[in-house]
């Protein structure tokens, strides 16, 4: 009886998907498709993001409208020379979502990234043609952000950039094949600012957003040498606070763990 309900359910499952979205297969010279479409027109589509919807045989793409079937569902499409698959991802009510796998021409994977409502959030990797990792980093509402890692055929570090918002924001390392670190920085909305330091040709230089200052302009570049000083110092003092912070935090914790083991006797010999 349990096993007849659970058939019965998994039908009424099906039959209201199907009504709800359609399958499709296109073609054109290159390409071959495969992927599903709203049969429901859908409303309050937000205006900022990209939509993708079928019509009179193609794929359209436009922000904030559709004039035909929103796609939904999984998303497949293959070259109909060398019939490698070149795109596999899905969608939802025509947006981007979930993991989307690129593949070039030769069927080598090109790369692979997260996407949540249309837009590119989470992990990307892509990869060179040998199907090396060529650079790693992370989306954060369609825009870089934090660490990136681009790399060597041999997988060693080149170089990591940090993003925010996509602009290089913070920290910048550069290492040479042997995971030697090269030159070190740091950016300000894409800008060199403050002290980088080139290991190869032993020189330190400093930066004032973007421009490269010599000691001729001495008024500035001792200002901005003693700010970097001063970050220096105070990054220091904050990892001594944080300690001595934590370092009293776990003493606390442990005079309040006697306290109340002593209460607690109290209340036991009672």
């Amino acid at each position: 009886m349990i096993a007849m309900k659970k058939i019965i359910t998994l039908i009424m499952f099906i039959a209201v998907t199907c009504a709800f979205s359609q399958k499709k297969v296109m073609y054109n010279f290159d390409y071959s498709y495969e992927f599903g479409t709203l049969n429901d027109e859908i409303s309050n589509l937000k205006i900022y993001k990209n939509y993708y919807w079928f019509k009179g045989g193609k794929i359209h793409v436009s922000k904030g409208a559709n004039g035909g079937g929103l796609l939904n569902g999984v998303y497949k499409k293959y070259s109909r020379n060398s019939g490698f698959i070149r795109e596999l991802g899905s969608f939802k009510k025509g947006l981007k979502k979930g993991v989307w796998k690129v593949w070039n021409e030769k069927g080598k994977i090109s790369y692979i990234n997260k996407w949540k409502k249309g837009e590119k959030n989470g992990f990307f990797i892509g990869y060179d043609s040998l199907e090396n990792v060529e650079f790693s980093g992370f989306f954060r509402k369609d825009k870089k952000h934090g660490k990136w890692k681009y790399y060597f055929g041999n997988g060693k570090v080149n170089k990591i950039v940090s993003f925010k918002k996509n602009l290089k924001q913070g920290r910048f390392k550069r290492y040479g094949q042997y995971n030697n670190l090269l030159e070190y920085g740091q950016y300000h909305e894409n800008l060199k600012h403050g002290r980088w330091i080139d290991l190869v040709k032993k020189d330190t230089s400093y930066f004032d957003f973007g421009v490269k200052l010599t000691k001729k302009k001495d008024d500035i570049f001792q200002r901005l040498k003693k700010w970097d000083k001063q970050r220096r110092e105070n990054k220091k003092q904050r990892k001594k606070e944080k300690a001595k912070k934590k370092l009293n935090s776990d003493k606390g914790r442990k005079k309040e763990s006697f306290f109340v083991r002593v209460f607690n006797k109290k209340i036991d010999e009672k």
